[in-house]
């Protein structure tokens, strides 16, 4: 069996497979591709025999909605930042924001055609830098545990973009969807992004929408996990198949 759940923010994708194990107690589970633990929704769970089928999953495509914000940069590319972040200033005239105060100047808001053209280079695959704070093995090693110990490597890989849809805009905000490949990160593309514009690039919300044919907007019939975190009370939803 395989269970699409709406995974809620600031739990990892092992806090899932652990709620997940206390309601499911007979059952081996596992997950398809983890979510960073400042995204929501989508994340696929298999039990029992299934869970030798997740490999099939891997490397389907992958949707997502990101929020960008061109006026903070952090050490990890989004919010979730480990010891660094920068809060540039921004300039407002005749109410709205034009400029952000980057170290070298004033760096204009960028319109919506520059940003276009600066993701249309990322179709239908860019060399991108990979964040430092992943959980990448580079050998045998997860680059987040040689992040926080200080060893912090600059590696770029080919990441692929299938598509992206701009849903809002409002210096120093971008929000858009995202059509990816697998192995693609959005915290990349957010950094690189505001670096190509001269200025700030951070992922600062990520939703997770499909993986493969599985759209969790679409979804209907859920269920309801109840669950207490950090002494709270949050409900998960999840849907069989």
């Amino acid at each position: 069996m395989f269970l699409l759940v709406d995974k809620p923010a600031r739990i990892t994708s092992f806090d899932v497979i652990r709620i997940f194990r206390r309601h499911f107690p007979k059952q081996k589970i596992w997950h398809s591709g983890t979510l960073d633990p400042m995204a929501t929704w989508l994340m696929i769970l298999a039990l029992g025999d299934d869970t030798k089928r997740l490999t099939e999953l891997i490397w389907l495509n992958k949707s997502y909605i990101a929020t960008i914000d061109f006026s903070k940069l952090t050490d990890t590319r989004d919010m979730e930042y480990r010891n660094s972040i920068a809060n540039y200033e921004l300039r407002i005239t005749d109410w709205k924001v034009k400029w952000v105060e980057m170290e070298n100047g004033s760096v204009e808001a960028p319109t919506l055609m520059e940003i276009r053209k600066k993701l249309d280079k990322l179709i239908p695959e860019y060399e991108l830098p990979l964040p430092a704070f992943s959980a990448k093995k580079r050998e045998g090693k997860r680059s987040y545990d040689e992040a926080r110990a200080g060893n912090i490597r600059k590696e770029n890989k080919v990441m692929k973009v299938q598509n992206y849809e701009i849903l809002k805009y409002e210096f120093p905000i971008l929000q858009l969807k995202l059509d990816v490949g697998s192995g693609t990160y959005i915290r990349s593309i957010a950094y690189r992004l505001g670096r190509e514009l001269w200025m700030g690039g951070t992922l600062i919300q990520l939703r997770r929408t499909s993986i493969g044919d599985w759209d969790i907007e679409k979804r209907e019939n859920w269920e309801e996990l109840h669950n207490i975190y950090k002494e709270k009370e949050e409900i998960i939803r999840f849907a069989r198949l």
